[in-house]
């Protein structure tokens, strides 16, 4: 049974992943422009999916997809986005279908809306008894608003989630002085308040958008990088982003013998750790590099529960999938230290 529901569920992920990036491609869009915006959703479901799981998938505040979503784009700016309501609890379905609506949202305000420009977003949440829960979205301040000429695949998930995954509502305005949406959630899908508003997890957060400024952007400039990763696929991707970090050099390893003899011959400068590795794990590798001061992290898919020893508590843990700005974040924090 735990095997055919694993199945059930994997191929729905697969499935709903698949749909992404077919829709994500729309005409026109550079492929720059395709692997950030298909990026930012992934990691939007996967921040949303984090949240759920906290609690062996419990529900969770709607309230900390907004707080996320802000913290990732606007970090030190929280003043231009205010959210009124109480933490309503969304069941798992409900959570996971508004991550990809309030990533669309905060993400066309970054690059068309109120938060390109000098604007500011105020986001109401109105829960009434017996009915269910009212949200408004309104943007103050910003550059003037004028209709799309087209719809695009954001457009459809902030018009088409609600209405059909959630047999809720969705009403979009476009007033010169600011958009305006205005979404209904039936109360089958809320399970009542959080004790507290809950933090948005630091380790996840949406990529920003391409050309966004950041404080430094090549932290790993002239380094030499170790990056342990037993995945493939994944590590070239990761090669790529901290190349584009600045990295000089970027040693990769698949397994800790390969990490050892590269880290042997070779002047390391930084590493970046996948904490599991099949039938072995990197926390013996990670005490090696503290020893020889090297700055590093870890990276890994299990988040919290990543089982580091003593020793290496509260070493930077990076949760997969991950970004360019996760990894940003994360060097300048541990460059920092």
């Amino acid at each position: 049974m735990l095997i055919a529901e694993l199945n059930h569920r994997v191929r729905n992920i697969l499935a709903l992943i698949r749909g992404l990036i077919t829709q994500t491609d729309t005409p026109g869009i550079t492929t720059a422009g395709y692997v950030e915006a298909l990026g930012g959703r992934v990691q939007a479901l996967a921040r949303a999916h984090d949240q759920v799981t906290l609690q062996n998938w419990s529900p969770a505040p709607l309230v900390t997809l907004f707080e996320a979503e802000i913290a990732a784009f606007m970090p030190d700016r929280h003043d231009r986005f205010r959210i009124v309501g109480p933490p309503i609890l969304l069941r798992p379905g409900a959570f996971s279908s508004m991550a990809l609506v309030v990533h669309e949202l905060v993400t066309n305000s970054m690059k068309y809306g109120a938060l390109s420009d000098s604007g500011s977003v105020e986001v109401v949440i109105d829960h009434r008894d017996g009915d269910g829960l009212f949200v408004t979205w309104r943007e103050i301040g910003g550059p003037p608003v004028s209709p799309p000429t087209r719809v695009g695949f954001g457009t459809v998930i902030v018009e088409r989630t609600i209405p059909f995954d959630l047999r809720g509502t969705a009403v979009v305005r476009f007033p010169p002085e600011g958009f305006e949406a205005d979404f209904f959630i039936p109360a089958r899908h809320l399970a009542g308040y959080a004790a507290r508003p809950a933090a948005p997890s630091p380790e996840h957060g949406t990529s920003p958008e391409e050309g966004q400024s950041d404080p430094i952007t090549q932290p790993l400039h002239g380094r030499r990088v170790l990056l342990l990763e037993d995945n493939m696929i994944v590590a070239l991707t990761v090669e790529n982003l901290l190349e584009d970090l600045g990295a000089l050099q970027v040693l990769t390893a698949s397994h800790i013998d390969s990490a050892t003899e590269i880290m042997n011959r070779e002047v390391v400068e930084f590493a970046i750790l996948d904490i599991n590795l099949g039938e072995e794990t990197s926390l013996e590798l990670a005490m090696r590099l503290r020893a020889a001061s090297i700055p590093f992290f870890f990276a890994s898919g299990y988040g919290d529960d990543a089982g580091l020893t003593p020793e290496l508590a509260g070493t930077v843990i990076v949760r997969k999938p991950y970004g360019k700005h996760d990894l940003h974040k994360a060097i300048i924090t541990v460059l920092k230290a």
